[in-house]
């Protein structure tokens, strides 16, 4: 029987989705056309591609609200704290995250994961629902999905800028007060001195809620188109199984026999203590090794606005070891 061809679309991560995407690992009975996607390809992508990484927040809502065209894979292929991503403008007077109260604050997207998790945090640690900001964002092309997730995710009010306008120069300039976002603004990068983190003990912060948690929020995942899904459901074991692989690889590539693979000074010290922070796999992917975050995420879904109603993650992916 010829093998059956499945299309993959997905960020190239170094010690979990290259194996996949450079051809060491291959799937017994497929053959997989990769294309390796970048963060602003994810969303315009969707419906490209048979297998396709997307936001796990993204994805969920879409779920939540009728869009039944992908089944979630539990293959988390990016995971992480963003509390750093905070960023004021050094005149605004935030000093504290109370201070964001009354704040104009601007985001590429309320809808986005990152900026879904950086929300939560504020609320669980600080009270903040987050409609005490005002909050401020671009506009998206028409019939675009970030457009239409914006009508989706619309539980918090929030004034939306023409295309034109650039966050990262309003924050520099002093015309909003902060930002939240997934990635840091460019001024922030550029090294402006007129904006500073929140948070700059972010690192210290991030480790805290690490030890409570035992794990990282989980930020975009695999998912499987359900048509191929419906005609071939053992592709859904064979595509987690070989992610799986795929991270094993990863991670010996990484370690290199002592010599690691990246010019990172201080990985040598991250990768005695993440072990002991998290457990011995601390980046698992698993639907089980994740059931807590994904019950956080459910959490701050229905609190933020991306779904009407709680969800149950198990609904939303394939399990592990079914076929």
């Amino acid at each position: 029987m010829a093998d059956i061809k499945i299309s993959l679309g997905c960020m190239n991560f170094l010690d979990r989705t290259q194996p996949v995407l450079d051809g060491t690992v291959s799937i017994p009975g497929i053959e997989l056309a990769p294309t390796v996607l970048r963060p602003p390809d994810l969303f315009p992508s969707l419906g490209r591609f048979d297998v396709q990484e997307l936001s796990t927040a993204g994805y969920v809502t879409l779920r939540a609200h009728g869009d039944d065209r992908y089944i979630g894979l539990p293959i988390f292929t990016w995971k992480s704290w963003l509390i750093g991503n905070i960023v004021v403008n050094g005149k605004s007077g935030i000093e504290t995250p109370a201070d964001l109260a009354g704040k104009r604050v601007g985001t590429p997207g309320l809808y986005l994961a990152g900026t879904m998790w950086i929300r939560g945090y504020l609320r669980d640690r600080f009270g903040l629902t987050g409609a005490e900001m005002k909050w401020l964002t671009v506009d998206a092309p028409a019939g675009s999905l970030r457009k239409h997730l914006m009508g989706l995710v619309t539980a918090t009010p929030f004034e939306v800028l023409p295309a034109d306008h650039s966050l990262s120069d309003m924050l520099d300039n002093g015309e909003i007060d902060a930002w939240l976002a997934p990635a840091l603004p460019e001024c922030f990068l550029r090294g402006s001195p007129n904006v500073r983190r929140l948070f700059p003990n972010y690192r210290e912060l991030e480790k805290r809620e690490a030890r409570n948690t035992r794990n990282l929020p989980l930020l975009h995942n695999l998912l499987l188109s359900r048509a191929v899904h419906e005609r071939h459901p053992w592709i859904a074991q064979a595509l987690i199984e070989a992610f799986a692989r795929a991270r094993q690889i990863g991670k010996t590539r990484l370690d290199n026999d002592g010599a690691y693979a990246v010019g990172l000074p201080w990985i040598r010290h991250d990768l005695e203590a993440l072990p002991k922070l998290f457990n011995a796999d601390w980046y698992a992917c698993s639907f089980a090794a994740n059931q807590d975050m994904l019950g956080t995420l459910a959490r701050y879904a229905v609190e933020q606005g991306f779904t009407p109603s709680t969800i149950d993650p198990a609904a939303y992916f394939v399990s592990e070891g079914t076929s």
